[in-house]
């Protein structure tokens, strides 16, 4: 394996924790690696200015607790603020689609996430179940993916 081609280097909060220094990372380490810094970003608030383009300080997503999970106009509102933080702050997740249901038997919505991540040359696909509710983010990452 040609690390400097296939390895990935882990992204700024990752480096910065005690197991970071001079990792690089394999094709499951990479989906692990974007679904942490999935869970990150969703469970990170912000308000970001409306018509301006998301910077540093507008990590996160906007609160939703003031969106009803059984309005479908709320749930893509929801949608649409996901996908433009995941698009800002997560580029090693490309064509990102965002899904929102929300789940009957618990007091969270089920966000999925999807797309697809680069690794040694070639594009696979990598899928994200995320629990969101009012203890915060949950990410899963599929297997199947």
């Amino acid at each position: 394996m040609d690390l400097a081609r296939d390895a990935h280097r882990l992204p700024l909060f990752e480096r910065l924790g005690p197991d970071g220094h001079g990792r690089a990372l394999d094709a499951p380490g990479l989906r692990a690696s974007i679904g942490r810094e999935l869970a990150r970003l969703l469970n990170a608030r912000s308000v970001p200015v409306p018509g301006r383009q998301l910077s540093v300080i507008d990590y996160g997503l906007p609160d939703p607790s003031t969106l009803y999970a059984a309005n479908a106009e709320d749930r893509e509102v929801l949608a649409r603020a996901v996908l433009r933080a995941i698009v800002a702050f997560e580029p090693r997740l490309l064509v990102p689609r965002v899904e929102i249901v929300p789940d009957p038997d618990a007091r969270v919505l089920r966000v999925g996430v999807s797309g697809a991540v680069r690794f040694d040359g070639r594009v696979g696909p990598a899928r994200y179940s995320v629990a969101l509710g009012s203890g915060g983010a949950i990410v899963q990452a599929l297997e199947d993916a």
